[in-house]
């Protein structure tokens, strides 16, 4: 059996918009990326990209993963004092 610790995070992070209704070409112009806020445990982390999950259960089981590339982040903060500890059964 290994034990695991998540930390929680608040990640901002860009993310894209899409609109398929028909509107004026100058308004589509002015379209902006939308400013995010994801909140869970942070699962993974490599050079590129944040793993984050909102829900852990005791079976080390999740829901609800995303992943965010690191070029769209915004900001990361660790929300001190939460933390997921698992313990994870290995075959």
């Amino acid at each position: 059996m290994k034990r695991e610790n998540y930390k929680l995070v608040e990640v901002t992070w860009l993310d894209t918009v899409s609109d398929c209704r028909w509107q004026d070409i100058g308004e589509a112009k002015q379209a902006k990326p939308a400013l995010g806020k994801t909140v869970g445990y942070l699962l993974n982390e490599t050079d590129t990209e944040f793993v984050v999950a909102p829900t852990i259960n005791n079976l080390g089981h999740t829901s609800g993963t995303t992943v965010i590339p690191k070029q769209w982040v915004r900001q990361k903060r660790v929300i001190k004092g939460y933390y997921y500890e698992v313990n994870i059964t290995t075959n």
